[in-house]
């Protein structure tokens, strides 16, 4: 095929025999030209300003369809972190509320679909172990690891994964209180002494492990 062009008059604008793919605007008053090769060429005799022919729905995109409104007991969970947050700058302000924010993100979207025993929404337990831990005036890794304390074992959410997104310190305290809530803590004597063992070694690597644990077994039992 060539490239040569059809001689333009006052009723036909130059166009050229070679077009790639379709029009992205919708042809007008088509005019048939008949060239001497007999190829059949559709000339639109009007054109869109450049502000219509620049967003073509068809090639646009797809939008994201809107959230919907959040329930009653969305809003009262992201009420409750807004006060953790108002506790970590209250207590300790050189500390990352933003690094709690993703925490306390991610823990929402992977137990969104989880609920207690009592029917209330599983995030609130790991956000009252970290209010009880905030009260301590612990630092902020340690409230990562309350909210995602659970996430490793209740999720599909692994140690690396989380280690990516909040650093060694938080992942392994997540990691231990994980190893510790695998302890059967009503075994026979026999393995009682293993346990305790266990969890004397993961006091010695980081005692935060088990004021965490200790936390999540203290909001268990009010509740």
């Amino acid at each position: 095929a060539s490239s040569r062009r059809l001689p333009a008059s006052a009723n036909q604008r130059p166009v050229s025999l070679l077009r790639h793919g379709p029009l992205p605007f919708p042809l007008t008053r088509p005019r048939l030209v008949l060239p001497s090769s007999s190829v059949f060429i559709c000339v639109p005799t009007h054109f869109p300003p450049p502000s219509a022919r620049a967003y073509n729905t068809k090639m646009a995109p797809p939008l994201r369809q809107p959230r919907g409104k959040p329930s009653a007991s969305d809003r009262s969970l992201h009420a409750r972190f807004l006060e953790l947050v108002g506790k970590v700058r209250q207590n300790r302000p050189a500390d990352d509320a933003e690094l709690l924010r993703r925490a306390y993100e991610v823990a929402a979207e992977q137990h969104h679909t989880q609920l207690r025993e009592s029917g209330a929404p599983f995030l609130s337990h790991p956000l009252e172990v970290a209010h009880i831990l905030a009260d301590m005036r612990l630092d902020v890794t340690t409230l990562c690891a309350a909210l995602l304390h659970d996430v490793v074992e209740d999720t599909r959410i692994s140690v690396p994964q989380i280690e990516q997104q909040f650093g060694p310190d938080t992942a392994r305290l997540v990691e231990g209180v994980t190893k510790i809530s695998r302890l059967d803590l009503l075994a026979p004597e026999a393995r009682q002494a293993e346990n305790v063992r266990k969890m004397l070694l993961a006091m010695a690597s980081d005692v935060r492990v088990v004021v965490i644990k200790l936390a999540d077994r203290l909001h268990n039992m009010r509740t």
